[in-house]
């Protein structure tokens, strides 16, 4: 019940900052500028955005690579510890 509150609390803070934001902006006058923009210019800005992402991507797993390789899943179980207490029964550890 408590993270259900935290999250209905967290979305309520995120839209109300994105109206602020948002509240002099005249939203059909983005829409036009970009409907007005060449193609060549949008296709390039998206490749550089993605090109920059693919980038970030490969710097975490450079600096993560000391760390080893650790499955995610078993660090972060999704019913509630389900494969710790496996773990715990079978004398693998705590």
């Amino acid at each position: 019940m408590r993270s259900h509150v935290r999250t209905i609390v967290v979305l309520a803070i995120a839209l109300a900052l994105v109206a602020l934001f948002l509240h002099n902006v005249n939203l059909w006058g983005v829409l036009s500028a970009i409907a007005r923009a060449r193609p060549e210019w949008l296709a390039l800005s998206l490749a550089t955005m993605f090109a920059n992402l693919a980038i970030r991507a490969l710097r975490w797993k450079f600096l993560l690579e000391p760390l080893g390789r650790h499955d995610v899943r078993e660090r972060v179980p999704r019913d509630g510890g389900r494969v710790r207490r496996q773990r715990c029964v079978a004398g693998e550890g705590r």
